[in-house]
């Protein structure tokens, strides 16, 4: 599976699916694992391949499609996404020594 995987990732990466940055051989040896998962859970009875297989496909996209930065903070003046999403450190749920 491993150069037909490649050549998968290589072919999408021509389409514009899979982030340019990513080596195909790498990305290739991080989403075979989980294809081995699903096809070892395939075998358990009542296991609900087609649905779980949607689930896999969700998740190896966004996996290798790679993220877009965040767009710059408002021209407002405001927080921008980034600092919006920013949440105050708690304090330890350790009682003091």
């Amino acid at each position: 599976m491993g150069a037909a995987l490649v050549g998968l990732v290589r072919g999408a990466t021509a389409r514009g699916r899979v982030d340019p940055g990513l080596a195909a051989d790498f990305a290739a040896s991080w989403v075979a694992p989980l294809v081995d998962a699903l096809a070892f859970r395939a075998s358990e009875p009542g296991f609900p391949v087609d649905p779980e297989r949607g689930v896999l496909r969700v998740l190896v996209r966004r996996l290798l499609r790679g993220t877009t930065p965040p767009p710059p903070p408002s021209e407002e003046g405001g927080a921008g996404p980034r600092e919006a999403l920013r949440v105050a450190p708690t304090q330890s749920p350790r009682p003091p020594a």
